[in-house]
């Protein structure tokens, strides 16, 4: 075969030998991690875990090649590949995870549960600040909600599963409630209310709560995927990261977070590039966005002021009567917000307070107005050390409550590039490039929302004879990148036209491979 041929026939055959060899990877991390877990699980019983985990990675490889069938040989929408891929990759990640493994999740699972009180009518709860609990989910609290993920831990949830519950009787336990967001808790709550009617045991209604969040999520995003009208990509990028379906396929309110803040990006594009005027239910649609996403998290509000996007004339009033809209948009959320937060940001303003951990004093509004040089060394001292750990926790390098199981550098570093790149304009994609006002907006929305975060954890978790910010985790700043997104959408720095599927495609395998390592770090040596 002559150098042409060969060539050519390369060409040809390229999408197939990456396929190739992306599955012969897939399948080395799997045979190498099997080998591990066989080696380590002791008595032979334990080994049932090691072809557990083959089976798993055959599961997880056949869907990594069925998602490349559908982008090569199908023509699918974004957004319908990504319901597909989140509820699969969802049902892994809470199957390997295991519960109260996720951040805070134990507190999320309560909070949920009184909730679930209401919804099905159990008036003893009503003006009770203890929680009714049935026996059997106070029992998978009391016997597992301290764990962390490790071998111990799978073997003591398989010998204790029930399907159903043998003891329906329930009893009043104190407990510590999360208030900050009640809306994060109706879809889990729902799902716990579903399992108690049915008369489940407790795993399995446990469960069908981190399903409902997973189910929740999935449709918001997809949502907000069909109404923006350009950037599906990097919305299914971020949407993608093991950290986020991590939470989402948990109790966290969190996931509720992220996708309020694609739903209102995706809305306020919707409007500022849609052929015709704003509508009343546009209008209407982004208010219940800004009530919503405000008082979730108060770091969050800067979002709301892109709003300001959308051109007055699209309102087809005056430009006052259009500015009146917009800031009405955003007063209703700062309204929610400060019925929500009020008691927690009076706190701030307060000298005296001090955080579980540290005997010490913790900064306050107060404290900083009087030693600004002060603020503005911490400041910069925990941007030069924790940038790197902050931009691996986004991806996902450390799950909380995994014993301690940390991604290579090699593996995190890869999903940076690509999600950067993801960022950028597609060569074909119209409209063309923002204008650089509205780029530099967004990057100080962004940059906004990063700062506030390190405030709240300067003024909650901080104490004054620290040198750095404490508390803080990537994870927060998930929700601020649709609008560094937006900032790098220049006429400048542009993608291939055929790009998205090659994007899409390693984000799926990136996130079917990450379960698979880290249930197989368990079992090394170094981390059992």
């Amino acid at each position: 075969m002559t150098e042409s041929k060969l060539s050519s026939c390369l060409q040809k055959r390229r999408n197939t030998i990456l396929l190739t060899l992306a599955l012969a990877l897939y399948a080395v991390f799997a045979v190498y991690f099997f080998i591990n877990v066989y080696r380590y699980t002791g008595n032979f019983p334990n080994k049932r875990y090691a072809y557990g985990l083959l089976v798993a990675s055959a599961i997880a490889g056949g869907l990594i090649w069925l998602c490349y069938y559908l982008l090569k040989h199908k023509d699918i929408k974004i957004e319908t590949l990504f319901v597909f891929f989140m509820l699969t990759a969802g049902v892994i990640y809470a199957a390997v995870f295991l519960p109260f493994t996720i951040p805070d999740e134990g507190e999320h699972y309560l909070s949920a549960y009184r909730i679930s009180n209401y919804i099905t009518f159990n008036t003893d709860q009503i003006g009770e600040e203890r929680l009714l609990i049935r026996s059997c989910d106070l029992e998978l609290i009391s016997r597992l909600r301290a764990n962390a993920l490790s071998p111990e831990y799978y073997s003591s949830l398989a010998n204790n599963f029930q399907m159903f519950a043998a003891d329906r009787s329930a009893s009043f336990i104190p407990a510590k409630f999360i208030g900050s967001a009640p809306a994060g808790y109706i879809a889990s709550a729902l799902g716990i209310s579903l399992g108690r009617a049915l008369h489940l045991g407790a795993l399995p209604t446990f469960y069908l709560g981190r399903f409902a969040n997973l189910g929740l999520y999935t449709f918001a995003v997809w949502w907000a995927m069909k109404r923006i009208p350009y950037g599906k990509t990097a919305l299914f990028v971020i949407s993608a990261f093991p950290m986020v379906i991590h939470l989402v396929a948990s109790y966290s309110y969190d996931f509720l977070v992220i996708a309020l803040a694609m739903l209102f990006v995706s809305q306020v594009l919707y409007m500022r590039e849609k052929p015709s005027r704003v509508s009343i239910p546009d209008i209407i649609l982004c208010a219940v966005y800004s009530i919503l996403l405000a008082p979730a998290k108060l770091v969050y509000f800067p979002i709301l002021l892109l709003i300001f996007l959308v051109p007055s004339e699209k309102f087809g009033l005056s430009k006052k009567t259009a500015a009146l809209i917009k800031c009405g948009i955003i007063a209703v959320g700062i309204a929610a917000l400060l019925i929500m937060q009020l008691g927690k940001i009076s706190t701030y303003m307060s000298d005296g307070n001090s955080v579980s951990w540290s005997n010490d004093e913790v900064y306050s509004v107060s404290h900083v107005l009087t030693h600004p040089f002060e603020f503005l060394r911490i400041l910069f001292n925990t941007f030069y050390h924790y940038t790197d750990y902050y931009s691996s926790m986004i991806i996902g390098n450390h799950m909380d409550g995994t014993g301690g199981v940390i991604l290579p550098v090699f593996l995190w570093s890869l999903m940076i590039p690509v999600t950067v790149f993801s960022f950028l304009r597609r060569k074909d994609e119209e409209p063309k490039a923002l204008q650089r006002s509205t780029r530099l907006w967004c990057f100080v929305l962004f940059a906004g929302i990063c700062i506030l975060a390190l405030l709240s954890m300067l003024f909650s978790w901080t104490p004054v004879s620290s040198n750095v910010i404490r508390g803080v985790q990537g994870r927060y700043f998930i929700p601020a990148l649709p609008l560094l997104f937006l900032a790098m959408r220049g006429d400048k720095l542009l993608r291939p036209a055929n790009s998205d599927k090659y994007i899409i495609f390693f984000c799926i395998y990136y996130n079917l491979l990450m379960p698979m390592v880290y249930f197989g770090q368990l079992f090394l040596p170094e981390f059992a």
